[in-house]
């Protein structure tokens, strides 16, 4: 049986192979990092109704987990009251500017708020 030696004894191409198979590693990685950072900054952006709609399912979604027997009345009743104040005026600028279309639509389309959330990170 052979037997490779792992320290100082390897052979000068084992080790450059080793250390061109890490780095090559490291380099996929950084790629699928950035490309990520990239289609985040680069995607269509949703418009201000989609991050309205979105909103009003992320209520919708957090009320039939919360009381799953819940009426569509009092999910209504939650979804105006959210809708006025900075508060929403904000959240959906936010939604505008840092998710893409194509998280937004993915929310949208979530059967419950684990999804959703999922969706959006």
């Amino acid at each position: 049986m052979s037997h490779v030696a792992d320290g100082p004894e390897r052979e000068p191409a084992a080790r450059s192979m080793d250390a061109l198979a890490s780095m090559l590693i490291v380099c996929l990685v950084l790629g699928a990092v950035l490309a990520g950072l990239a289609r985040r900054q680069l995607g269509a952006r949703p418009t201000r109704a989609e991050c309205v709609a979105l909103r009003l399912r992320h209520v919708e979604l957090d009320a039939r987990a919360r009381h799953p027997t819940i009426h569509a009345d009092a999910i209504a009743a939650h979804q105006r009251a959210i809708e006025p104040g900075p508060d929403a005026a904000r959240n959906v600028a936010a939604c505008q500017q840092q998710l893409t279309a194509t998280e937004v639509a993915c929310a949208l389309g979530s059967p419950n708020v684990d999804e959703l959330e999922r969706c959006l990170q």
